[in-house]
């Protein structure tokens, strides 16, 4: 084979190892983008039952020191334990979502490196076959 299409042969295999590689660091920065956010979300459930916890806590502490019943607060912790509810299910919800298309970036990831080892290979073969004609 001419030494000009075993060159290009060579550089088609750069192209395609290097849009591998792209593909690779693309990938991992998007994963972390995901890991990322589902960190927010959960920090967002933690600091807001915390502050309930912490209302809660006043509540109590207001009743005790007024020598009001429980109670007399208790539309104040049913309201609170309504919005826990509300946070919890839209975390369930949110949560759900990011692990949904978190699995259509790693199918669509798996998709396209599959191609592109296949194409690295078959030019590989190609270059070993010209090497040896």
């Amino acid at each position: 084979m001419e030494q000009r299409s075993v060159d290009n042969l060579y550089q088609q295999i750069r192209r395609k190892e290097e849009e591998y590689n792209e593909l690779e660091s693309a990938y991992r920065m998007q994963k972390k983008a995901f890991e990322a956010k589902h960190e927010e979300i959960f920090d967002r459930k933690f600091q807001l039952a915390r502050i309930a916890d912490d209302e809660a806590g006043k509540l109590n502490a207001f009743l005790y020191k007024t020598n009001h019943s429980y109670h007399d607060g208790e539309r104040f912790v049913q309201s609170l334990q309504q919005l826990m509810d509300q946070s919890d299910s839209a975390f369930r919800k949110r949560s759900s979502t990011l692990e949904m298309e978190e699995e259509k970036l790693d199918r669509a990831y798996r998709k396209e490196r599959a191609a592109l080892e296949e194409e690295v290979n078959k030019l590989r073969r190609e270059y070993a076959n010209a090497n040896y004609e």
